[in-house]
C-alpha cells in the first residue's frame, strides 16, 4: 500500500509539473504576443514629414524603413566622397560598397539615427525587449519565437537593426 501511495504521488507530481510548464508557456506566450502586438502599434505610430510649417506627412509606418534606409546609404556615400576628397587618392578599397570600411556605416547611420532618435529609439527598444524576453524564458524552442519575431521585420528594418547592433546603441545588449 505504501508503494501504491509513492507511485501516486510520484504521478501526481508529474501532473502539477506538466500543469506548470504550460501555465509558464501560456503567461510567455501572452505576453511575448502583446509585446508584438505593441510593436506592430510602434512601426503604425511611425511617420515621416516635411521640414516646412505644414509638417506634410510623407511616409507613415513600415514605409518609412525605405526612406531611412536611403537616407543611409545617401549618408555613406557622403563619408565616401569626403574621404576620397581628403586624401585625393582613390583608394581601391573604396571603389565598392562591399570594401568600405564598416565606420563609414556606423557614422551614417549614426546621422540617420539621430536625426530619427524619436521613432527609431521607442522601436529598437521594444524589439530589444521582445528579444530579450525569448532569451530570458526557460523556453526550450526560443528560436522558433526569435523567427516569428523576426518575420515581423522588412528587409529595410533588418538593415537597420544590423547597424543598430554595430552603433553604441546596441553593440553591448544587442
Amino acid at each position: 500500500e505504501l508503494q501504491l501511495q509513492r507511485e501516486e504521488l510520484s504521478s501526481t507530481r508529474g501532473v502539477f509539473e506538466k500543469q506548470n510548464d504550460m501555465l509558464s508557456q501560456e503567461k510567455f506566450e501572452s505576453t511575448y504576443f502583446q509585446m508584438l502586438s505593441l510593436f506592430h502599434s510602434i512601426v503604425n505610430s511611425i511617420d515621416i514629414r516635411r521640414n516646412n510649417p505644414e509638417k506634410t506627412l510623407i511616409k507613415t509606418g513600415r514605409d518609412c524603413f525605405e526612406t531611412f534606409y536611403k537616407e543611409l546609404d545617401a549618408e555613406v556615400y557622403k563619408l565616401l566622397e569626403r574621404e576620397k576628397n581628403k586624401t585625393d587618392i582613390v583608394v581601391q578599397s573604396y571603389l565598392t560598397e562591399d570594401n568600405l570600411p564598416i565606420k563609414f556605416y556606423i557614422e551614417a547611420y549614426d546621422t540617420v539615427y539621430t536625426k530619427h532618435r524619436s521613432d527609431l529609439s521607442h522601436y529598437f527598444r521594444t524589439f530589444y525587449h521582445i528579444i530579450k524576453l525569448i532569451d530570458n524564458s526557460d523556453l526550450k524552442i526560443k528560436k522558433q519565437y526569435t523567427s516569428i519575431a523576426r518575420a515581423q521585420l522588412s528587409s529595410y528594418e533588418q538593415t537597420l537593426l544590423f547597424y543598430n547592433c554595430l552603433h553604441h546603441n546596441g553593440n553591448e545588449k544587442f
